[in-house]
């Protein structure tokens, strides 16, 4: 394809206060900072080369999160993409767009291997169907909280994308 069919329309770090201010961020139930210093698995993984960690700062969220996130008003849905800490196991939570819960499914991070030498670092996605994005230029995103191997959800950076439509893809070809 010449063209993408998806498109980085807002991004929030978690545990930076000015980014959630901005994203309207907010939290229900217990909550605590917590602090990542970790790698992805892959090439850089400090293992094979040597490659500093990624340091990063966030929350675990026991009770819901909410936001708000920018999306492309032309829309054909939106990814949700999450980093997260591959050592809490099995995350599950409910998820509402304005409001309404997404009936397709629910986000849930699959099982992991165990982690080893900081390797720890994920990035789970999350889509969300365009029946309930259509012609928002922002949705407010709810994050419940169901279950999971530490008894909560762990948030450190959020990627959002709006799909493009195929018109709009067809038309820059």
């Amino acid at each position: 394809v010449d063209t993408p069919g998806i498109k980085l329309t807002d991004q929030m770090d978690v545990g930076n206060l000015g980014s959630e201010k901005r994203h309207h961020y907010r939290t229900t139930g217990e909550t605590k900072i917590i602090t990542g210093n970790y790698w992805y698995d892959g090439e850089l993984n400090n293992v094979l080369f040597k490659h500093p960690a990624i340091s990063d700062n966030g929350r675990s969220v026991r009770g819901s999160s909410e936001f708000v996130v920018k999306i492309d008003q032309a829309n054909e849905g939106v990814r949700l993409r999450c980093r997260t800490d591959k050592e809490n196991n099995r995350q599950l939570a409910k998820v509402y767009v304005d409001g309404k819960l997404i009936t397709e499914r629910p986000w849930y991070t699959v099982d992991y291997e165990k982690t080893f030498r900081g390797i720890r670092w994920y990035d789970t996605s999350f889509e969300i169907p365009a029946k309930y994005t259509a012609g928002k230029k922002k949705i407010r995103v709810k994050l419940d909280h169901v279950s999971s191997e530490n008894g909560s959800i762990d948030q450190y950076y959020f990627w959002v994308y709006s799909y493009l439509p195929t018109a709009q893809q067809e038309q820059k070809r």
